[in-house]
């Protein structure tokens, strides 16, 4: 760089940015040219802010800008630390691959001398006694027992297979194959479904004449001919029809994609066979609540969503007279804004038996877990919805809306007989399966070992769809 200058002119203060190492250099050249500038007292700053500005390390810059207070000293600090690291780590790697390069070369020159000391002694007296290499035995030279001993595996004579330095492959992968004496060798994988033959390698082979063989060829195999270097490569069905390979056991993966092996499991909203009859208190008197006002921005997105479920079989429009008339109790979903239309069943719950069934707990669930190291969680599809009610329990869920009276057809949520009755029922359907654990509308399936597991998945999804149980896949997870 070229730092003549003439006085006074500030127009000469350029400095391009600098490598990681010369940092120290760089403060020093700056401050140098900073003395034929009338920069006053503003030139430690102007001498900081080029550093900052001319470091071509994204890191280095980043660290000086976050910097509170940053000063000249502080930067050429911060930045001579960097130049120290890397330089530290630069003789770190350095060493490390002389270490290396020194223990190879010294193994090498351990190996010539250890040779020329035992050759040494033999051109001195071809009649000593030494450990011979060839059969691992001290005899006189050519007094070997190996001598005149030709080993199959390499065809090299003098030597036992046990002293043989030849290098053999050890590739259970590759098939050798030959063609008029020219040796391919063929990758087997069972995991493709066709043969592939390299464009070169076909073009070696496509002139030569088969000779006559006492052996029956009946197999075509159709090969993919693709111009790149990979190895040839022979499909599972050529290997299969050839007898290279031999399947021992063909495994079932159904469960693997649950959805696919059963999909009316996951397909919209189950009902189970067998009616719910809400039992009622006699000496309770019946209730008729009025209406609950609806805010005015919900009205539209309420009239749809009465609509939405009364087309599932959910609810349905009233028209005769009830004893028992609850209020409305519509919530919005915070996250997707939908409505869950429900009632107040304070009154009606006063009047309801409970059937008193024993819910498992997290305790007693845990407890039967022991041992289990495969599991899956089922979840209902809007499970309390499964269950049908009959028309007399039907007419006691009767609640007010702006667009007229409206029932439920199957089990709503919040009557204090829900959880008994559904955790009853679902466990009556699954009582005969192992390692199966109900809680409410969430279903436990586990097993010791991955077959275990996934044979007793297999069963419990085939027993949902039997009894008409759906899931909801999004909130399911399999093992």
């Amino acid at each position: 760089m070229d730092f003549s200058h003439e006085d006074n002119l500030s127009e000469k203060w350029k400095r391009w940015k600098q490598t990681m190492n010369l940092y120290l250099e760089v403060a020093m050249d700056l401050k140098l040219t900073a003395k034929n500038c009338e920069f006053e007292h503003l030139k430690d700053g102007l001498i900081r802010d080029r550093i900052v500005c001319g470091t071509n390390s994204s890191r280095v810059k980043e660290r000086l800008l976050r910097e509170d207070g940053l000063t000249l000293d502080k930067a050429v600090g911060i930045c001579r630390a960097d130049e120290d690291s890397r330089k530290q780590m630069k003789t770190l790697n350095e060493e490390e691959q002389i270490h290396a390069l020194r223990r190879k070369t010294q193994n090498q020159r351990t190996t010539r001398n250890e040779g020329n000391a035992k050759k040494s002694p033999n051109r001195r007296d071809s009649n000593a006694s030494f450990g011979c290499g060839k059969c691992g035995k001290t005899h006189e030279r050519r007094n070997c027992p190996a001598y005149g001993k030709k080993l199959h595996k390499c065809k090299k004579p003098n030597h036992y297979q046990k002293f043989c330095k030849s290098k053999f492959s050890k590739s259970v992968h590759v098939l050798d194959e030959y063609s008029s004496c020219k040796t391919v060798q063929f990758k087997i994988d069972t995991g493709a479904q066709v043969n592939i033959l390299p464009l070169l390698i076909y073009k070696k082979l496509s002139n030569v004449k088969l000779s006559k063989t006492s052996t029956t060829l009946d197999k075509d195999c159709e090969f993919f001919v693709t111009d790149t270097n990979q190895s040839p490569l022979l499909g599972f069905k050529a290997s299969n029809e050839l007898s290279l390979i031999h399947v021992i056991m063909t495994v079932q993966t159904d469960v693997d994609d649950p959805v696919k092996a059963f999909p009316k499991v996951f397909t919209g909203l189950g009902c189970l066979e067998k009616p719910y009859h809400i039992k009622i208190d006699s000496n309770v008197n019946p209730v008729i609540n009025p209406l609950r006002k609806i805010p005015a921005a919900l009205r539209e997105k309420l009239k749809g969503t009465l609509k939405e479920i009364e087309d599932k079989g959910v609810i349905r429009k009233v028209d005769e007279p009830t004893d028992w008339v609850n209020s409305l109790v519509v919530v919005e979903k915070p996250k997707r804004g939908q409505l869950r239309i429900c009632f107040d069943p304070r009154n009606l719950n006063k009047a309801i038996k409970r059937e008193h069934f024993a819910l498992p707990t997290i305790e007693d669930i845990t407890t039967r877990l022991t041992g289990a190291k495969y599991l899956s969680k089922l979840d209902c599809n809007n499970g309390y919805w499964q269950l049908r009610m009959d028309k007399e329990s039907q007419l006691l869920t009767t609640f007010k809306s702006p667009f007229g009276r409206y029932c439920f057809l199957r089990m709503p949520f919040g009557i204090k007989s829900a959880q008994e009755v559904f955790q009853k029922r679902v466990s009556q359907l699954f009582e005969n399966l192992k390692g199966v654990e109900t809680d409410i509308d969430d279903t436990l399936e586990w097993g010791t070992t991955r077959k275990e597991h996934d044979d007793r998945l297999r069963l419990v999804l085939n027993r949902c769809q039997e009894v008409g149980l759906t899931l909801n896949v999004e909130k399911c997870n399999f093992e």
